[in-house]
């Protein structure tokens, strides 16, 4: 077990990176995610793609720009959350871990599209809560899917809750 260093070097790891996401989704301070200046940047970005597509398309094409921004910024932000409570401590899987990584990530999902409602030209969406409720079930998922096959590769931790060789080898 490596000793993850001072409380400080702890945060700085593993706590603030999820906070950051938090801050960059935060819909009091961040008009930058306005739905009015996302769709202009995505329309010259799609228009330069497909400069021949109907309107229907590029609506169509921004509705799924701006839900697989919701869907995966909340898998990510689950990961970070879940590496956190890690804190680069014992086994990679540990339930306990995805059950406060998930609860923190879909309580802050539901506050952000409830603070949406309050914040001039943005909108709060609980269709948009259950996208993000989506990245995080899947991000978290794989992460506990990838963590059980990393900690079973590694095989069981040495100690007194491990059984001993003789135990199943038939010595007496």
């Amino acid at each position: 077990m490596r000793d993850p260093g001072s409380p400080m070097k702890k945060f700085l790891k593993y706590f603030l990176p999820p906070l950051l996401v938090m801050a960059f989704i935060f819909p009091v301070g961040n008009k930058a995610l306005a739905s009015s200046k996302t769709y202009e940047l995505f329309m010259a970005a799609f228009r330069w793609v497909l400069p021949h597509a109907s309107r229907h398309t590029a609506g169509v094409g921004y509705v799924i720009f701006r839900k697989s921004g919701h869907f995966f910024t909340y898998g990510f932000m689950a990961f970070l959350l879940y590496r956190a409570f890690r804190g680069g401590r014992g086994p990679r899987w540990n339930p306990a871990w995805l059950v406060r990584a998930a609860a923190v990530a879909i309580a802050y999902g539901f506050v952000d599209e409830l603070l949406q409602s309050f914040v001039p030209h943005r909108f709060g969406s609980p269709f948009d809560w259950a996208v993000d409720c989506a990245g995080i079930l899947l991000a978290l998922a794989l992460t506990a899917w990838s963590a059980k096959r990393m900690d079973e590769a590694r095989g069981p931790a040495p100690g007194p809750s491990s059984p001993s060789s003789s135990t199943f080898s038939g010595e007496t």
